[in-house]
């Protein structure tokens, strides 16, 4: 409820930069766990893309600093979309990865 869609208005290079990375990031970390935790090779993908996102903890910290005054309300503002954003780009992911990353493993279910 306290996201400001403005910020992406604003600063759209800014905050989709900051979404890739943190997703980028994230999804490759998780690949390495993925890997490092015997998870199959045809899992990896998937396993990486479903934990890439920002989580809600996010929201609840960003609150928290505010109230704390260690972070102003554009700085809070701008991470709440960021990790909003990210969570919206999961399914989207997941789509991607379905159709184009892995087109064998479709036919397989065919």
């Amino acid at each position: 409820m306290s996201i400001d869609f403005g910020v992406l208005m604003r600063e759209p290079v800014r905050v989709i930069v900051l979404v890739v990375a943190l997703v980028g990031i994230k999804a490759i970390a998780q690949w390495l766990l993925a890997n490092r935790f015997g998870v199959p090779a045809s899992q990896r993908a998937y396993f990486a893309i479903l934990l890439s996102q920002g989580g809600e903890f996010a929201f609840v910290v960003m609150a928290a600093s505010l109230a704390a005054r260690v972070i102003d309300q554009r700085q809070s503002s701008l991470v709440t979309l960021v990790v909003a954003l990210s969570m919206v780009s999961t399914p989207l992911l997941l789509l991607l990865n379905r159709r184009l990353l892995r087109p064998s493993s479709r036919r397989e279910l065919e």
